[in-house]
């Protein structure tokens, strides 16, 4: 993959949590990803952070993983499936709960991505980034998730 995945979770003042993607090497680097990540897999803010502290925890305690001014930096290993597959249902448990309009509908696509086979996780993950066809409204990707959860 020439992607390497980076977790930023930042839990005071105001909790957030963030899982980009960034070129794997400078010289797959794009001119506007020198500095910047390529894409961002899922962001979470504000209370509904707290929903998927527990998969945060899960990975800072598996991966290792650095804190500087108050922000964990935990850099995914580049050539672990598994790795890169934590990386991808935690950014989609973050823009899931992110995007939901009630806490029902966000517990139960959350309990959902927590225990689905990575192949869903990254089916998911390809409509919600508009990499498969036209992609969907981040809306209907996570209706679509609370309804096959039983939400």
């Amino acid at each position: 993959m020439p992607y390497k995945y980076i977790m930023k979770w930042r839990k005071i003042p105001e909790e957030k949590l963030r899982v980009e993607a960034w070129p794997k090497t400078k010289q797959l680097a794009s001119v506007g990803e020198t500095r910047r990540p390529s894409f961002v897999i899922g962001y979470v803010r504000g209370h509904k952070s707290l929903m998927i502290s527990q998969l945060g925890s899960e990975v800072v305690g598996k991966y290792p993983s650095t804190l500087k001014n108050g922000t964990i930096k935990l850099e995914f290993p580049i050539d672990n499936l598994e790795a890169i597959a934590d990386a991808y249902r935690i950014g989609l448990a973050a823009a899931v709960v992110s995007e939901a309009q009630s806490r029902k509908t966000a517990e139960a696509a959350l309990k959902y991505l927590q225990h689905v086979q990575r192949e869903e996780v990254w089916f998911w993950t390809s409509k919600l980034l508009h990499v498969l066809g036209e992609g969907l409204d981040p809306a209907k990707v996570v209706k679509a998730l609370s309804i096959i959860s039983g939400g």
